[in-house]
């Protein structure tokens, strides 16, 4: 098995395998035919003939003694006028300040339709006597030890 490709089998180059792929390479065979008469890949091909000393054959992509075909030239880009420049806007008003109730802070109701409780503060806390019972808890004493 292959760590990369678990579950796929190697492919076992038998004689008779390998006679063929030098028969078909002394021929000039394409690797993707012979790779497809042997059920394997044209990488397995090429492989196993540079494995067995085979004749290199020269890459289909540039065959030797050619050069490079003329680059095409390239598109001249037209010179654009520069922007506009954009109108000056006025800078954006401050935000609003958010009003604080002068009374207790806790609020009533649900929102978009909520409100203070506004009764009197106690001790310059933001909240009324009941509702400070409400949202601070006063942990028990411990007893001396």
């Amino acid at each position: 098995m292959s760590a990369r490709n678990p579950g796929r089998q190697p492919h076992a180059w038998g004689e008779a395998a390998t006679a063929h792929l030098r028969q078909r390479w002394a021929d000039g065979a394409a690797a993707t035919l012979i790779g497809a008469e042997l059920r394997v890949s044209k990488s397995a091909v090429v492989g196993k003939a540079h494995r067995l000393g085979l004749e290199a054959r020269p890459s289909p992509i540039r065959a030797t003694g050619q050069t490079r075909p003329p680059a095409r030239p390239r598109p001249v880009k037209a010179v654009q006028a520069p922007p506009e420049p954009r109108p000056v806007l006025p800078p954006p008003p401050p935000p609003q300040e958010t009003v604080v109730p002068r009374g207790c802070q806790y609020p009533r109701g649900n929102r978009p339709h909520w409100d203070w409780c506004n009764a009197e503060v106690v001790d310059g806390g933001p909240y009324c006597a009941a509702h400070t019972r409400l949202c601070w808890i006063v942990p028990p004493r411990r007893a001396a030890a």
